[in-house]
């Protein structure tokens, strides 16, 4: 396996000094107090499906697919079962038997779930186990293994990996905070890559950290 050429930390360091007190909801969609506050059931159901993963779900495939998880999200009313979950995995299962159809990816249902999470004000009901794994926070994290900075295999497109192997420096984040930064993470090896890294702060400084591993 190939060795780090650099450590992480700084890295680590760059996300909880940027985004940590600004996770949420800037990150994954509408805070707690947008999503209640609004009056009726179809426009909370619209707040809680309105994210950037589903955009194609609003063009090509609204009338196949988007109207009609509206409508189921509308029935189910996700919103008043939150209480009765006792961790993010049993939340999660439980979103997944009425979101998986055709079209509708693991990380849109991750989206929803976590929002979901973020209803209940203890916090108790945000990722805390496993780090959930789609998309750009799978590519970062394929990266970062085949650089040697972890060693927990992983395969495909998705993957559930335990919090506990993640070793330090990201012991200082949440399971949560480690699939974000992992994205953070992906979009800068992309702009180096493609010669085209950032101008403007946060992100200009992640790049230049990002270059030396």
């Amino acid at each position: 396996m190939k060795a780090p050429t650099a450590s992480l930390d700084p890295i680590v360091d760059w996300y909880v000094n940027n985004y940590r007190s600004t996770y949420f909801p800037s990150s994954c969609g509408p805070s707690h107090s947008t999503l209640l506050s609004k009056p009726s059931d179809k426009e909370k159901a619209e707040e809680l499906l309105n994210d950037p993963h589903m955009w194609a779900l609003k063009s090509w495939m609204k009338a196949t697919v988007y109207l009609p998880l509206m409508a189921d999200v509308i029935k189910i009313k996700p919103w008043l079962s939150v209480s009765r979950f006792k961790d993010f995995e049993d939340l999660y299962a439980w979103v997944y038997s009425w979101m998986k159809r055709p079209y509708v990816g693991q990380l849109y249902i991750y989206d929803v779930a976590l929002r979901l999470a973020m209803l209940d004000s203890s916090g108790s009901l945000m990722p805390s186990k496993y780090v959930y794994l789609h998309a750009r926070p799978m590519k970062g994290y394929k990266e970062l293994f085949n650089r040697g900075y972890f060693t927990y295999p992983v395969k495909g497109q998705e993957a559930v990996i335990p919090r506990t192997a993640f070793d330090p420096p990201f012991a200082k984040l949440k399971a949560y905070e480690i699939e974000d930064l992992l994205c953070y993470i992906a979009k800068s090896l992309d702009r180096i890559a493609s010669k085209k890294t950032a101008t403007k702060e946060p992100h200009a400084s992640l790049d230049l950290l990002v270059a030396k591993i």
